[in-house]
């Protein structure tokens, strides 16, 4: 998984946080249908 995801993730949960301090943000990874992973692990 790339990195630059997730610092966009956190750059845009902090940026709604300070909008929205009562708003609670999570998030994970998402592992794609076992053939989709496959694939991309060929290519």
């Amino acid at each position: 998984y790339s990195c630059g995801y997730k610092r966009v993730f956190e750059e845009y949960g902090s940026i709604l946080r300070q909008k929205y301090p009562e708003l609670q943000i999570y998030g994970e990874n998402y592992d794609p249908p076992g053939y989709n992973m496959l694939i991309a692990k060929i290519l």
